[in-house]
């Protein structure tokens, strides 16, 4: 994927802030990350912010995992808003 559709894809669905030459998600957003490696996928879960500095993407997750890919590995990206989280409890109705 290239780096520019990356980075409108991260603000126009996702509303990821420019903070530098980062791009950081709002805390309620969960970006799930898919690259291509030979033979397998990297999943890399729960990315909160994207720096882009071509040909590679730093990607850096809510637990403070850091990957750095090639921006032409990524293939997809899961882009899940609030609405669509689904809340887990206790079990206890109301």
């Amino acid at each position: 994927m290239r780096i520019d559709q990356l980075t409108d894809l991260f603000v126009k669905q996702m509303g990821a802030r420019k903070d530098g030459a980062a791009y950081l998600l709002p805390a309620e957003h969960d970006a799930v990350v898919y690259v291509a490696l030979a033979g397998e996928t990297l999943t890399i879960s729960k990315v909160n912010r994207l720096e882009p500095a071509d040909p590679l993407v730093y990607l850096e997750t809510s637990r403070g995992e850091r990957y750095v890919v090639a921006a032409e590995d990524v293939r997809a990206l899961r882009l899940d808003r609030p609405e669509h989280v689904k809340k887990t409890g206790a079990g206890f109705g109301k």
